[in-house]
């Protein structure tokens, strides 16, 4: 059954109805505290790390795939690119970034080469990013170098978020890597509706049939 047009447009508002019924909410319970300008760059820096982890999460979920393991290894890279910007900014930066593509690739290579769905590959490289956060830690904190720091403070941390969406936005649109993410599940979506199409076309196989 389709839905109508102009119930389409009402579920698109929902959330931006939620979150403005949220912010009246928390304004009234917690006056002059939740609508302060230190409440608000701390919520929005908080937020925008989220944002970007989800920017990449747009590709994978696009190609009909899911990826539990952003989290756990959002922490390990952030941690160990933290330990490696004592020598440089740039060395932290390129090192966190290695440790999450490697992983990133690591996911990948099982799902295409071993058949492994994702869901369960990104479960268990979850748990593995996870204990290594731990054993790496041993449970302390790690101070970021102060040539680095200034980019996880409000408002850097937005132009950062910014860039990456920008960035984002030209690969998914503009590029061939994005037209593969589309490709992709469009081509998983027609091949599954063949095979239903097939199945449903099929006879099905009387006992008379078997026997001869």
């Amino acid at each position: 059954m389709w839905a109508h047009p102009q119930m389409k447009n009402v579920r698109a508002l929902v959330p931006y109805a939620a979150f403005i019924l949220i912010f009246v909410f928390f304004t009234l319970v917690a006056f002059n505290r939740f609508d302060t300008l230190n409440n608000f760059s701390t919520i929005v820096q908080q937020a925008t790390v989220l944002a970007i982890v989800g920017f990449g999460m747009h590709f994978v979920i696009t190609m009909g795939s899911i990826d539990l393991s952003v989290g756990s290894t959002l922490g390990l890279a952030g941690l160990i690119g933290a330990s490696a910007s004592a020598f440089s900014a740039p060395a932290g930066i390129l090192v966190a970034v290695g440790v999450g593509g490697l992983i990133g690739l690591f996911n990948g290579l099982v799902f295409t080469f071993l058949k492994v769905p994702s869901f369960m590959v990104s479960l268990g490289t979850l748990l593995i990013a996870r204990g290594l956060t731990i054993v790496y830690s041993h449970s302390n904190p790690i101070v970021v170098a102060d040539s680095l720091m200034f980019l996880g403070v409000f408002p850097n941390i937005v132009y950062v978020a910014a860039i990456t969406c920008v960035l984002c936005y030209i690969a998914y649109n503009y590029t061939t890597f994005g037209r593969y993410c589309i490709a992709i599940v469009l081509l998983q979506t027609e091949l599954e509706n063949r095979e239903l199409r097939l199945n449903y076309s099929r006879p099905e196989r009387t006992s008379l049939d078997e026997r001869y």
